[in-house]
């Protein structure tokens, strides 16, 4: 029964922890394709699109959905 708990609190702190390893991975991202002055715009566009993918709960390639979004814009 203990075991079973603390395999639930672990699920629990790794999603957490995904979660925010995601939001800093676009967010690093996002710097990295503003650095040229005339990507802001489409840069900024990606990163809405991942939020919203992070926030439905769809999170399985976050690097490559970013920048396949980016090169749509």
């Amino acid at each position: 029964m203990e075991k079973d708990s603390n395999l639930l609190t672990n699920r629990k702190v790794n999603g957490v922890l995904a979660r925010i390893t995601d939001l800093i991975l676009v967010n690093i991202l996002f710097l990295l394709t503003c650095i040229p002055v005339v990507t802001i715009a489409d840069a900024t566009a990606s990163m809405y699109h991942m939020m919203f993918h992070l926030h439905e709960g769809k999170d399985d390639r976050t690097i490559t959905e970013y920048f396949s979004f980016f090169g749509k814009n």
